[in-house]
């Protein structure tokens, strides 16, 4: 059977937004979502700063 991943896509962002909004909607969960959001910020860009710089410092000088 063929999926697209488009599909797949869609799918995965209604399930993640229909989760967001029901975590939103108790005032106890503002806290918890804010910290890993602030954990998921941080955790993404050390990784892509590490990547910017091995690429910058690999990259000939002209």
């Amino acid at each position: 059977m063929f999926h697209s991943v488009q599909s797949d896509e869609s799918r995965h962002i209604s399930n993640g937004y229909a989760t967001l909004l029901m975590a939103l909607a108790d005032e106890g969960n503002h806290q918890l979502l804010e910290r890993d959001l602030r954990y998921a910020w941080w955790n993404n860009h050390r990784g892509s700063s590490a990547v910017a710089f091995r690429s910058s410092c690999a990259a000939p000088s002209p």
